[in-house]
């Protein structure tokens, strides 16, 4: 059994090779590459499953996004959240 440390997700790819591969624990994103590969499986492959739950994809690096965001301060999340709960989004929404 793997320690939550121990179950990584590896993205690889170099500038040479037109596809990456994403070496993977995370379920979420597990589910949704297993979703790609079953939608689109002339472009996503599953290649393998290890022992411990591990999976490894293969699909073109052209499709892969990496976004970092910058943290939102906390006026803007404020300002965010009384948004939604005046439209009726959130937890925190009456229930009719």
């Amino acid at each position: 059994m793997l320690t939550n440390y121990e179950r990584e997700t590896i993205i690889t790819f170099n500038e040479a090779e037109a596809d990456c591969e994403v070496y993977t624990y995370n379920q979420k994103l597990i589910r949704k590459l297993t979703e790609r590969c079953e939608s689109h499986p002339s472009l996503y492959r599953m290649i393998t499953e290890d022992q411990f739950g591990g999976y490894t994809f293969c699909f073109p690096k052209s499709l892969l996004t990496v976004n970092p965001r910058v943290p939102m301060s906390a006026d803007l999340r404020e300002k965010h959240r009384r948004n939604a709960i005046e439209n009726g989004l959130g937890k925190n929404r009456e229930k009719n």
